[in-house]
């Protein structure tokens, strides 16, 4: 059983992170670089070849490097990308590991094709002292890889899931 204490704390971590993943994104900003030192060397990583291989990138990353590194990989490619909010979300991230523990597995619960370019999935997060329920909105861009246009996290299943997934109803 969760302590009132700890209760509060998750529920404003959670709500700090449902703000920060509805929020629009930032405007577009020149992404030329201004001088010759900012220049990548590398190429950049491909995009995920699907919604479920652009969930499972991200907790690749939470695994090994911690949620900066997975909140980046998710949103890599997309409308967040580069938005200096989304490390306000891995500090969220980081926040709930420390009241669920270490990042376990996952299972996908459904997955919803919007159209053939937009799917919507939903997945189960165990980590080791309870789950995490995880929404990604993803979309195949015109270069042909998978970003994520939004992404929810919350403790509760009622809050991002169907009432099919959630209670058995049809």
């Amino acid at each position: 059983m969760i302590r009132p204490k700890t209760s509060r704390l998750l529920m404003v971590v959670l709500a700090a992170l449902l703000a920060l993943s509805s929020s629009p994104s930032v405007a577009a900003q020149d992404s030329a670089p201004s001088t010759p030192e900012e220049t990548p060397t590398e190429t950049a990583a491909p995009l995920a070849e699907s919604p479920q291989a652009l969930l499972e990138a991200g907790l690749a990353a939470l695994e090994t490097e911690g949620p900066p590194a997975a909140l980046v990989e998710w949103v890599r490619g997309g409308p967040q990308d580069k938005n200096p909010k989304v490390l306000d979300q891995a500090e969220i991230l980081a926040k709930l590991q420390t009241v669920y523990g270490a990042y376990e597995d996952h299972q996908i619960l459904h997955r919803h094709q919007i159209t053939p370019r937009m799917e919507v999935l939903l997945a189960a997060l165990h980590f080791a002292k309870g789950p995490l329920f995880v929404r990604i909105q993803a979309y195949r861009v015109s270069e042909g890889g998978w970003v994520a246009t939004e992404l929810r996290f919350h403790a509760d299943a009622s809050q991002l899931l169907p009432e099919s997934l959630t209670y058995g109803l049809d």
